[in-house]
């Protein structure tokens, strides 16, 4: 895609990721989404075919991330405690992923066939390969999809929590303190000793 059709695409996405994130999605109107950016309709509908099709790129940037962040040297557990944290930055920094989290959970308003409980099964089927590459260590003190499904709860939970309460400023300690109390219920004592809980940016 050449640098100019890029960043009237860009200008796009983030336009429409700062209006479903103030109004949600049923509330957002495709004009309000072109003044936010200032772009054309023809511009804007030269990459997208509708406010549908603009939510649909939104909710497919969580597998952008995923595929893109690269893990720490690490146990498979002490990377999906890192990833955690990776994901609290990106919901404190990135108006993109805020928003993509926020049509992902508003499935009375946008469809399942727009992806998002896929975007749900993926990070399930992320924090499962975590867990069973744990569980063949020995790591896990119960069953892996026990372990899979409350973590992915918790994670869930803890970010909502986070933005209603504290505008998710509070993200990355509401994050430690969810481990804290998490990892005693899935991981064996001795294994737990291995883990840095701490936030990445503690650790220097």
């Amino acid at each position: 895609m050449q640098p100019r059709a890029q960043a009237t695409r860009d200008a796009v996405l983030n336009a429409a990721a700062a209006v479903f994130e103030r109004r949600g999605y049923a509330a957002a109107k495709i004009t309000e989404i072109l003044a936010e950016g200032g772009v054309s309709k023809g511009a804007a509908y030269f990459h997208f075919d509708s406010k549908e099709g603009i939510a649909r790129a939104i909710v497919a940037e969580q597998s952008s991330w995923r595929e893109a962040w690269v893990p720490a040297a690490g146990s498979t557990l002490q990377q999906l405690i890192d990833a955690s944290y990776a994901f609290a930055e990106a919901l404190r920094t990135d108006v993109i992923m805020r928003a993509s989290i926020r049509l992902t959970l508003e499935r009375n308003t946008f469809e399942q066939r727009h992806g998002e409980v896929d975007q749900y099964r993926q990070w399930l089927n992320i924090i499962d390969a975590h867990m069973r590459a744990a569980d063949e260590r020995g790591e896990l003190s119960v069953g892996t999809d026990a372990a899979s499904n409350q973590v992915l709860s918790s994670i869930t939970g803890t970010q909502l929590v986070s933005e209603v309460l504290a505008n998710r400023s509070d993200i990355v300690s509401r994050f430690h303190d969810m481990w804290i109390v998490q990892l005693p219920g899935i991981v064996r004592a001795e294994h737990r000793l291995e883990l840095d809980l701490r936030p990445p940016a503690e650790r220097k």
